[in-house]
Order: C-alpha cells, then structure tokens, then sequence
C-alpha cells in the first residue's frame, strides 16, 4: 500500500539571509554580527574580528549572491517542486543599525520583491526575523542581548516586517535556535547567537542566561503583540473599512476557544470621533455557547460607526456575511488562531 504526503503538506528548504544574500553593504544595509566572522575551515576556527577588518575574508560578504540572483535560484526551487522556502530577514537591511526610527525602504522593498517571486511561483514563504543576524551596533553600544535595550529594539523590528508583510506571508519564527549559546565557552556561538563578548574572569554563563532570557521576552512581547491586537488588524489582513465600519471581537473569541473552549466573550470596539458629534457607542460583539463545544457560532460583531448613522454597521455585516462569507466559529478560529 503507497503512502503518500498530503497536498498541502509544505515541502521545501531553509537558509538564513546571511548564508545566501551577500551584498553586505548594499541597499543602504547596515553591519550585522554575521559580517564581521571571518572564513573558516576543517582545521582553522571562524574568527570574531572587531568590525570588518581590511584584508580580512568575510565570506558572507558576497555569499551566493542571492540578493542579485533571488528570481534564477526561485526558478530552481520550482523546478524542484519546492512548496515553502524558509529563510531570514536580515534586520541590519530594515534598521541598518538597530537604532533607527524609520525603517530603510530598499531593505523591505528587497523583501516585498523575493515573497512576491516566491509567491508567483507557489512558494510558501516561512520567515525568521532573527537568524544569526543582530546588528553589530547594538553589540558595541549595549553588549548586544544581555543589554534589555534590545529586547525593545528588537519588537520594533519585528512588528515593522508582521505589519509590512502582512498579506505576503503566513508562517513567522521569532528566533532561530536560542539554545545553541548553551555552550557558553564557545565564543562563536554565543556571539552569533546574542552578540556577546566576554571579558576574562567575566561570568560566561551568568552573561548567556541573561541575553537567553531576554531573547525569549522579545519573542514573547512579538507574539504578544499580535494576540492582543496591537497589529491585528494590520497583520491579519482585514481592511479597516474606514468608511462602512470594521469588525472586531473574532480574534479574541478564537483565542477563548483555543484555550478556554467554554467561555463567553464580549469585546467593544474602537470609537471613531468626527470631531461634531465625537465618540459614539458601538456594538459589542457576542459568542453564544450552544452547549457543544464544536457548535459554537457568533452573531453580533462590533461595527465601527461613521458619523452619526447606524448605515455603518448594516454594511459591515453585509460584508461579513455575504462578502466573507464568515457565518461559524470554526471559520474564525481558521482566519485568527489558525
């Protein structure tokens, strides 16, 4: 008897952006941990230079050069049958030295560019915002991740590409492998990891607990970000509906279902103040426990209203009904929770 794998089960590969982009310095990006690891070899250890060093080799300077090359090496990956691809967005091409307070548009059109082409050609993209690649500012200001600055750095970064790609892609990894700076007596690891560097006499473990640690509250404040709703409406993709009204509540009714399984939910929505009339009342939104756990439907949503009128509302749950085509609690929990 064949076996085979399901239709939608994602078969592909994974890189990080620092394997494969090179152009180290192009696309107003800025210098990452990764871009100052010299070339190493069977019998010789990669080694952490203070900044890049003239003469030195860096060999992810150049990489493969995928950042020229992205469309050719799509093209293979298709031919290959390839379902997802999974790679990093390098952070130092969006906030070139993690300080910033406006993103570098060329870093995330490059980005907007690579998931449109994988797109095109029926690739998943599933993205790491952090892979071996912090920038190397934040190592010679703060001491990289031991430093609680860059937990906060960091949801900055991370809430810029969720709200950028929002509609492009569908898996997400915060970190990649924070365990891997286990082994704290090795000084690649945990500079590659956590940008740390240590002093002698200096606590090694105490210093790799402490950026471990903050690594997984950054992680947490991300996801965080998104189950709260900070950057939900952005995030998941539903048009505001500035000038019909808006649903809410769907999100948090899916998460009640998730791990509350039998809880009612209400939730209020945004006022819109027009400045005559100023805040008005909306609608709060409902889920009805029928008794069964898998026959739990909701009915009322919260409508954002325009002006003065209730037309609002009434278009609203036109467009949530008919348009899309959301009637059941499952359909939700699909949209939101996943």
């Amino acid at each position: 008897m064949s076996k085979r794998l399901s239709e939608d089960f994602l078969w592909g590969g994974a890189v990080a952006a620092h394997q494969l982009e090179g152009a180290w310095q192009e696309g107003g990006k800025g210098v990452s941990v990764a871009d100052v690891m010299t070339v190493g070899g069977p019998d010789k250890e990669r080694n952490i230079t203070k900044g890049v060093v003239s003469g030195e080799y860096y060999p992810n300077h150049e990489a493969i050069d995928f950042y020229h090359r992205y469309k050719a090496d799509i093209a293979l990956f298709k031919e290959m049958g390839f379902k997802c691809f999974r790679t990093s967005i390098a952070w130092t091409r969006i906030y070139p030295t993690g300080e910033e307070s406006e993103p570098n548009e060329a870093g995330l059109k490059f980005y907007d560019d690579l998931f449109d082409e994988l797109i095109k050609n029926n690739i998943e993209p599933v993205i790491t915002l952090s892979h071996f690649e912090l920038p190397y500012h934040l190592v010679t200001k703060y001491g990289g991740f031991r430093n609680r600055k860059v937990i906060d750095l960091f949801v900055k970064f991370a809430t810029t590409c969720l709200k950028r790609y929002k509609d492009k892609v569908k898996y997400w990894m915060t970190f990649n492998e924070i365990n891997n700076q286990a082994n704290y007596d090795n000084d690649f690891l945990v500079f590659t990891n956590s940008g740390l560097y240590f002093n002698p006499g200096e606590n090694r473990e105490e210093g790799m607990y402490q950026a471990a640690h903050n690594e997984l509250v950054a992680s947490a404040r991300v996801v965080m970000a998104v189950v709260t709703g900070i950057i939900r409406m952005l995030m998941l993709g539903i048009p505001p509906l500035a000038l019909t009204g808006s649903i809410f509540g769907a999100f948090g009714a899916g998460i009640l279902y998730k791990y509350g399984r039998n809880m009612y939910w209400s939730m209020f929505g945004e006022f819109l103040g027009t400045g005559i009339v100023g805040s008005l009342i909306s609608v709060p939104v409902m889920v009805w426990f029928t008794g069964q756990q898998q026959n739990l439907y909701w009915f009322v949503y919260t409508p954002r209203f325009v002006g003065a009128t209730i037309i609002g509302s009434v278009i609203a749950y036109f467009v949530l009904v008919n348009l899309l085509k959301i009637n059941s609690f499952k359909e939700i929990q699909r949209m939101f929770v996943g």
